[in-house]
């Protein structure tokens, strides 16, 4: 499974606190994919693709409503299909199918979000919304979801070389471990925060500068997302979940008909699993644009 969160057109203006700033509009491109293939065979892929535009509005009251927007569905089952480095297959390949209007409505309808400090908290939706529709919009709150509130705090041990703004003063980045809610369950949750020299900074932008050129929904937007982080310090930022050790779980898996022997290691018969979420913000922790984020499991 693989979720990508597109930055598309930000209002500027002071982001306090935690990316958020009340009376602001954020607006993102967001999809979601699953495909299947086998790629020690050869190229061939089929699966789903969920696509849409997201918009975001910020409350005084340290909630969010979020509203998704032009929902597409696409479907692969091609060979010699092209990917790239995000996993997303090339137009070609897809076949855009219907989505049925009742379907639509309850994608397209607006929910809430209670977060703190970048996490969240619980989310509200309507009711009798069908929970396949409710786990997606919970899918795309998992991608905005940054607890960074231990990522300020002093760790002598943590390089110098390595470190991050905060307000006028320049702090260690840390990595740190902790126990963070999302649609796979309560898992424990490793973040490691880097600061992107310049050269890689300007590589991810020429990358999504070619990205744009290939999309024409966002070839329009090119000149103002550009703008957003001109003159800011980006950062990258690694969450790593086990979901192997999850205190909740909302997944049961049981095998028939397999007689598992041990080879001596320490492996397990039940599959292992984890999910990893790359982020790129600019800016600083405390006030930041998410620029881009992108989950694989």
């Amino acid at each position: 499974l693989t979720a990508i969160l597109f930055i598309g057109c930000v209002a500027a203006g002071a982001i306090q606190p935690y990316s958020w700033t009340p009376s602001k509009e954020y607006r993102y491109k967001y999809s979601s994919q699953v495909l299947t293939g086998i790629p020690e065979l050869n190229n061939q892929y089929s699966g789903v693709r969920l696509s849409t535009e997201v918009r975001i509005q910020p409350q005084h009251d340290s909630t969010c409503t979020l509203k998704l927007e032009s929902p597409k569905m696409i479907s692969y089952n091609d060979e010699r299909m092209e990917l790239d480095q995000d996993w997303t297959p090339e137009q070609k390949h897809g076949q855009e199918e219907e989505i049925p209007s009742s379907i639509k409505t309850w994608l397209e309808s607006p929910f809430t979000v209670f977060h703190k400090m970048g996490k969240v908290e619980k989310i509200h939706t309507e009711n009798g919304e069908p929970e396949f529709v409710v786990n997606i919009k919970k899918a795309l709150v998992s991608q905005l979801q940054q607890d960074l509130s231990k990522a300020l705090e002093s760790h002598s041990s943590s390089r110098k070389t390595n470190q991050v703004r905060s307000g006028d003063e320049q702090t260690p980045i840390p990595s740190f471990k902790t126990e963070e809610t999302s649609i796979l369950g309560e898992c424990e949750t490793v973040y490691s925060i880097s600061k992107l020299p310049e050269h890689l900074a300007e590589e991810f932008e020429e990358e999504e500068k070619q990205r744009r050129s290939r999309d024409w929904e966002r070839r329009s937007q090119g000149e103002e997302i550009e703008k957003l982080c001109e003159g800011k310090e980006y950062y990258e930022i690694l969450k790593s979940k086990n979901l192997d050790n999850c205190s909740e779980r909302p997944v049961f898996h049981k095998t028939f008909g397999i007689h598992p022997k041990s080879d001596g290691s320490r492996s397990s018969p039940q599959p292992s699993q984890s999910s990893l979420t790359r982020t790129i913000i600019c800016g600083s922790l405390e006030n930041h644009f998410i620029r881009k984020s992108s989950t694989e499991n």
